[in-house]
């Protein structure tokens, strides 16, 4: 049942926003169970995303005042106001055992790829950082945001800017474990919430959690009854 700012992961499944919907959906007959991916970094679970840098900047300084009064559009206010602040780091990757090394001003890890349902702003659009994510591939995607693209994230949430050609200049791997590390240290979010890591382990768990959803938005593979 969606009860966050943005609800990301209800959009991600197709699940009504409205509870009232969503509590029809459970009671009536055109659902289905759906197996999904989880990550989780030893101690907490994750649906959505970790990330590093510039996106957990913008979450540590949108107040719960904010999102109460303006809801996702709180996260547009805030990246906009730090964006001149943002600073990159160096990012050494662990992917499945492979040692990368990249700079930028965001890292993510991600599960599910949609950023923002941008609820009230124009065009009520649905912003996917990449076309090629699933929530049932066992895997996840790292992203790395470099220095030449400091706005990326401010632009995806005030919705100024969205391009094939801006996400395919990220840089870009998937992986069932990843490790970062950041230098110097940056801030860090789960879901939505601030975490005091510094560095991060993250692992896949393939279709761990079964989900109750609407029978219309599902691949029939991803399907039981």
């Amino acid at each position: 049942f969606p009860g966050g700012t943005g609800n990301v992961m209800s959009v991600e499944l197709g699940i009504p926003g409205d509870l009232l919907e969503a509590c029809e959906l459970v009671t009536g007959n055109t659902c289905v169970v759906r197996a999904i991916d989880v990550g989780d970094i030893g101690d907490r679970v994750f649906l959505t995303r970790i990330s590093m840098g510039q996106e957990a900047d913008i979450v540590e300084q949108t107040s719960r005042e904010l999102k109460n009064k303006f809801g996702v559009i709180a996260y547009a206010l805030s990246a906009v106001r730090q964006i001149t602040d943002a600073k990159p780091s160096r990012y050494s990757l662990t992917i499945d055992g492979e040692a990368i090394e990249a700079e930028g001003f965001t890292c993510m890890v991600i599960n599910s790829a949609i950023f923002s349902p941008n609820s009230g702003l124009p065009g009520n659009s649905v912003i996917r950082l990449l076309p090629t994510t699933s929530i049932t591939d066992g895997l996840l995607d790292v992203l790395v945001v470099p220095q030449t693209h400091i706005g990326f994230v401010a632009s995806l949430a005030t919705d100024a800017v969205v391009g094939s050609n801006l996400a395919e200049s990220l840089l870009h791997w998937s992986g069932r474990e990843v490790s970062v590390v950041a230098d110097p240290g940056q801030s860090t979010q789960i879901d939505g919430d601030l975490i005091d890591y510094k560095s991060i382990t993250a692992r896949v768990r393939p279709g761990a959690l079964r989900v109750i959803v609407p029978a219309s938005v599902v691949p029939p593979a991803d399907a039981t009854p």
